[in-house]
């Protein structure tokens, strides 16, 4: 296929459809009502101000009207779990923030402390069912969900009562309790939004952790939905699950862009009983990692196809993990045509490369990768050309800011000229941006990597509080 061609087929690609972009903060209108949560109910318990704020369990969702906010005061809730109990609607989402000092409206409304600026301490979130939701911990790790090895559960849980649509997540830290151990509660997830029957569509998570978990996400009957910026680290090798980034049923249409993945020791992101239609995965680091990294299952199933662009992929050494570190798509049978191109393969072998109905090429592999036959615009390099490599292993938590503790994976200018040969994609404002924002192919070069090389000066690492959430 000729590089016109495949040109072409990038500017069909676009990231899913169907998600529509919501701003963190929409403007409150003079009709939407403002209420109050607080760590224990008080006063008469109406929510009506900070002095007579609901608790958790008495919030009367009959009360919240579409584009209503409702404001959580930071401090430990006992382990309680907010539960959402109404939708929103298009233009009119609910808000469900934790508070800042800096929001004129809470602020001024009777009852206000200064301590309610702080970390939101639950045991869980719940969305059964509902649609049009936000909720959002406005800086990072501003709501914050630990799980215990005794208890076990899912940090953030939704789509059990009934379908769950145009949800977006923010600035949410799961903290998983990091342990090869028995775990109670079936086992320890981040991000659970698994169900046999119902449907997760439209759905942002952007800006939030999830540390030492059996399994990062768990997916299930997925359609437009999207990752981005997040950090998803240290899953754990507990006696109930596979240490999966995300363990996947089918889905169509999912995003995993801008993150930071680190220390996957084994399955990575996993796809099973077919589905993965239109996956990608662009602009994220994915870095001191063993076993696989992408995989799909040989059970039988079709999957496909997939795009995998502009990635970091590191282990720290050709051989860590059980038997090698490799992205595969382990023989199954896929559909349509998967994309491989533009990625930084270190320590990691491609075996998607040579299989039927992928284009794989314009990527580079260090010598413990070694560049696959056939990619005829592939290149090997020796050494490291980035910056300064991450510590491994890394410090642990999730409210360690990952972009202070990744090393800097930006091209140092010796070695960038051996990576300036990236093919171009589509200029959709997504696929021709990096992490940092810098734009793909200015200098008339596309970078081979997640970072564009030639801003002067670099640009540093986009925080995961940073904003690239609408869609085309």
């Amino acid at each position: 296929m000729s590089v016109k061609k495949i040109i072409n087929l990038r500017k069909r690609l676009a990231v899913p459809a169907g998600l529509m972009g919501q701003a963190l903060l929409l403007a409150i209108n003079a009709e939407a009502a403002n209420w109050y949560v607080r760590p224990n109910s008080s006063g008469n318990n109406t929510g009506s101000d900070w002095n007579n704020a609901w608790s958790l369990n008495s919030i009367n969702w009959g009360s919240v009207q579409p584009g209503d906010t409702l404001w959580l005061a930071g401090g430990n809730y006992g382990g309680g779990t907010l539960t959402t109990g109404t939708s929103g609607s298009s233009g009119n989402p609910i808000l469900i923030c934790r508070v800042q000092s800096s929001d004129s409206v809470p602020t001024a409304t009777a009852g206000w402390s200064a301590s309610f600026d702080s970390t939101v301490s639950l045991g869980g979130i719940e969305i059964p069912s509902g649609s049009y939701l936000t909720i959002d911990g406005r800086i990072h790790g501003g709501i914050s969900i630990t799980i215990t090895a005794s208890a076990g559960g899912n940090a953030v849980n939704g789509a059990d009562g009934g379908n769950i649509s145009n949800i977006t997540l923010n600035n949410i830290a799961c903290i998983g309790p990091y342990t090869t151990g028995s775990v109670g509660g079936g086992g320890a997830h981040g991000f659970n939004f698994a169900p046999s029957n119902n449907t997760v569509s439209n759905v942002l998570i952007h800006g939030c952790s999830v540390v030492g978990m059996g399994e990062s996400l768990r997916a299930s009957n997925w359609s437009n939905v999207i990752v981005e910026y997040c950090y998803l680290a240290d899953t754990n090798p507990n006696s109930q699950e596979h240490e999966d980034v995300m363990y996947s049923y089918p889905g169509t249409n999912v995003t995993f862009r801008y993150n930071l993945i680190n220390n996957s020791p084994n399955d990575g992101i996993f796809f099973e009983f077919g589905g993965a239609t239109n996956f990608s995965f662009y602009g994220n680091i994915y870095y001191n990692s063993a076993g696989w990294f992408i995989c799909t299952k040989n059970d039988g199933s079709t999957y496909g196809p997939v795009y995998i662009y502009n990635n970091i992929f590191m282990a720290t050494s050709p051989n860590a993990g059980p038997g090698g570190c490799w992205m595969s798509n382990n023989g199954s049978s896929l559909s349509g045509t998967s994309y491989v191109e533009n990625n930084i393969f270190y320590n990691v072998s491609n075996q998607w490369s040579g299989s039927p109905g992928v284009v794989s090429d314009y990527n580079a592999y260090n010598s413990g990768a070694g560049q696959p036959s056939g990619e005829t615009h592939s290149i090997t390099f020796s050494g490291q050309p980035w910056v300064n490599m991450p510590a491994n292993p890394e410090p642990v938590g999730a409210v360690v800011a990952p972009w202070g503790t990744a090393g800097d994976f930006h091209l140092t200018s010796t070695a960038a000229p051996q990576f300036q040969n990236g093919v171009a994609l589509a200029a959709n404002g997504y696929l021709n941006v990096d992490m940092s924002g810098t734009t793909r192919g200015s200098g008339g070069h596309w970078t081979i990597g997640t970072y564009q090389y030639g801003a002067s000066p670099q640009p540093t690492p986009q925080p995961v509080t940073g904003m690239r959430i609408a869609q085309p």
